[in-house]
């Protein structure tokens, strides 16, 4: 199996762990409104006060994620319909996935 925090130190292999898993679950889209709102206040935070930065890399890197995530209907048709698939196609096997480990099957 691939390890991609194996040459880093525990303290740093878990900060990127958390920064990870934060940042996938920015893309839930039940949290979509509450996202825009708070991507809106650190925009207003920062602009507010030009001499000192209030967004780092690490606070807007989840709204990148989420961005690309919910981009697919701004693709050319073609392309978003075989992203479509391709991602029904993922959500499927995961279902299925989790029937045969007999784990609660999440909802699409």
């Amino acid at each position: 199996t691939l390890n991609i925090f194996q040459d880093m130190e525990p303290e740093e292999a878990t900060l990127c762990r958390e920064m990870c898993i934060d940042t996938v679950l920015h893309t839930d889209m039940s949290k979509h409104f509450s996202l825009v709102s708070e991507i809106k206040c650190l925009h207003m935070k920062n602009s507010q006060d030009s001499t000192e930065q209030y967004v780092t890399g690490t606070d807007i890197l989840p709204f990148i994620l989420h961005s690309a995530d919910i981009s697919n209907p701004a693709k050319p048709r073609q392309t978003a319909i075989e992203w479509t698939e391709r991602c029904l196609r993922e959500f499927f096997e995961q279902g299925d996935e989790e029937k045969k480990l007999g784990l609660p099957i999440s909802p699409l």
